[in-house]
């Protein structure tokens, strides 16, 4: 290029040429840096305000002050009240405020000064900052004390109108939409500041706020309805407090046959759910109503079936024989292997107790209610029912022949292997290890691993004979089939 350069001294760029190539692109993931985002940080206070109230503030003008709220925000909230004193209500300068305190967890502080300034902004600044100030409230809530409560209740009710307003569409995720929206966000806020109180009665939240969550729960807006799926994430804790407000005001959208808001409501009480004797009584007939029709529960239709399983075993009474076996027949597949699953859970939290629920809890209860027909046996459930006696001590070689019935073969068997291997079963009870080994593997199944043939030989040591069972012989030429 230099040897070009000095042969032909007359060659030179035209004016507004480049050096470089004569086409390129730029390019880049989110939205372009911002020069000198430090500038508003380094301006003196009446610099700042000058060029904030100067005009209609740009992207770049707003990311400066975003960044003078995150790194300085008693110097922001002075500058905000100047502004306020002022009249100026830049909603872009305000909302960048919003998200700065909000995700500041050390601006909590300011929080007094900064909402008394909002307060005294017009009912548009409200409506336009709808969404970042629901959620500002909402990152807050838990940390205020009792005075700046009284700010906030006064923003929660200035925004509520516009939060709870109706919005196109039924979303599909009723939680998500629930955590996410400006209805949600003000529940949050409010179930915070309830939170906070400790209440064991009533008497203990005040009227005002009672007020509020009647408003929440006799609204008719979609909006409504996402705010009351958090009502009822707290149903259990709502009645606890206050039962005859939840008779009256919650429990009417939770019946089946005839709220159209049923399925969501189920769906937020089953995202935390907690029940008592005194609740269940009151849900009840409509939480087996919903568990026959879980398919409209979306990705709760199991957890459902999970919590009915933990009833059955923890609190037996609590359902007829009658009942029990009427709910698991109405089940489909996932729904018994979930409730089968709880069964595994239980005897493996039990520890060194799980031979005694076995023997005086589940293995009655499996008697009475499980369906035996073999229409109704599932791997899912038959691989939970093997996994389970593993925890039941000196009672599997009888809890064995219980679960038989209930017992097919499955190509996940390595869960039920596993279990067997970390035990000393196959040395204490080689032929009931034998027995639900041989009704579990399936030896079509081509990925047969080295812990089954360890768990094969174990028996064989302990019980040498058993070489000559037809069902030893069928697992032993499964594995030499494949060179194990």
């Amino acid at each position: 290029m230099q040897k070009l350069s000095t042969q032909h001294p007359e060659w030179r760029l035209r004016e507004g040429d480049r050096s470089e190539f004569t086409i390129w692109m730029e390019g880049g993931v989110g939205e372009p840096p911002v020069e000198k985002e430090e500038e508003f940080v380094n301006l003196s206070d009446d610099a700042l305000l000058a060029r904030l109230t100067a005009e209609t503030p740009g992207r770049n003008e707003v990311a400066k002050w975003r960044r003078v709220v995150v790194e300085q925000p008693g110097r922001a909230s002075g500058i905000l009240s100047s502004m306020a004193a002022a009249g100026s209500w830049p909603s872009d300068l305000w909302q960048a405020a919003l998200e700065g305190f909000a995700s500041e967890k050390r601006s909590v502080q300011w929080w007094p000064q900064f909402i008394a300034d909002l307060l005294a902004g017009p009912e548009v600044l409200f409506q336009e900052l709808v969404r970042p100030l629901a959620w500002t409230l909402h990152e807050v809530s838990p940390s205020l004390d009792l005075q700046g409560e009284v700010q906030m209740w006064q923003a929660w009710d200035r925004l509520r109108p516009y939060a709870f307003r109706d919005e196109d569409g039924a979303a599909k995720d009723p939680i998500f939409a629930a955590l996410n929206r400006p209805a949600g966000l003000l529940t949050q806020a409010l179930l915070d500041r309830l939170t906070a109180r400790r209440p064991r009665t009533a008497e203990d939240v005040p009227e005002e706020i009672w007020a509020r969550l009647t408003t929440v729960a006799e609204g008719t807006d979609h909006s409504c309805m996402y705010a009351r799926v958090l009502l009822a994430s707290r149903l259990a804790w709502f009645f606890a407090v206050n039962a005859p407000w939840v008779d009256q005001h919650l429990l009417e959208y939770f019946d089946w046959e005839h709220s159209a808001e049923a399925p969501a409501m189920w769906q937020g009480y089953l995202w935390q759910a907690r029940v008592t004797p005194e609740l269940w009584l009151r849900i009840k007939a409509d939480f087996l109503a919903a568990m026959r029709d879980k398919a409209r529960l979306g990705e709760f239709a199991e957890q459902i079936c999970t919590v009915f399983g933990f009833i059955c075993i923890d609190e037996p009474d609590w359902l007829t024989t009658e009942e029990t076996q009427t709910a698991l027949r109405s089940l489909d597949a996932k729904g018994r292997a979930a409730v089968a699953a709880v069964v595994s859970r239980r005897l493996e939290g039990a520890r060194d107790k799980g031979e005694a629920m076995w023997n005086t809890r589940i293995a009655p209860w499996l008697d009475r209610v499980w369906p035996k027909d073999r229409m109704m046996v599932d791997s899912g459930s038959a691989l939970n029912f093997a996994a389970a006696v593993v925890n039941t001590g000196a009672a599997f070689e009888s809890a064995v022949e219980v679960i038989a019935p209930f017992l097919t073969s499955s190509d996940q068997y390595s869960f039920v292997v596993n279990r067997l291997k970390k035990s000393k079963y196959p040395e204490r009870s080689p032929e009931s290890v034998l027995q639900l080994l041989d009704l579990t593997v399936d030896t079509d199944c081509r990925w047969p691993g080295q812990e089954l043939r360890e768990v094969v030989k174990r028996i064989h040591d302990a019980r040498p004979e058993l070489a000559n069972d037809a069902r030893f012989r069928r697992l032993d030429e499964y594995l030499r089939r494949f060179n194990l």
